[in-house]
């Protein structure tokens, strides 16, 4: 499947249950960050495996693809 955005990505998410998603940092509408930590935040979201890919590569970019999510429990 493929999504060409960010919230299309989520919406695939959301719609079925996905393994690994490969995803651009540097999508549309949403993107691959914020993507990535609405998949995390979904039930079920945790067991997915992300790759993030990037044409940007700068050290922060690679740093940000590391960073623990944020938590969406309250």
């Amino acid at each position: 499947m493929t999504a060409n955005n960010g919230q299309e990505a989520v919406e695939l998410g959301r719609e079925f249950r996905l393994e690994i998603v490969i995803m651009d940092l540097g999508m549309p509408i949403m993107d691959g960050y914020q993507a990535a930590r609405t998949i995390r935040s979904e039930p079920g979201g945790q067991d997915i495996q992300l790759v993030a890919l990037t044409g940007w590569g700068q050290d922060d970019d690679r740093q940000n693809t590391h960073a623990k999510p944020v938590s969406t429990a309250t």
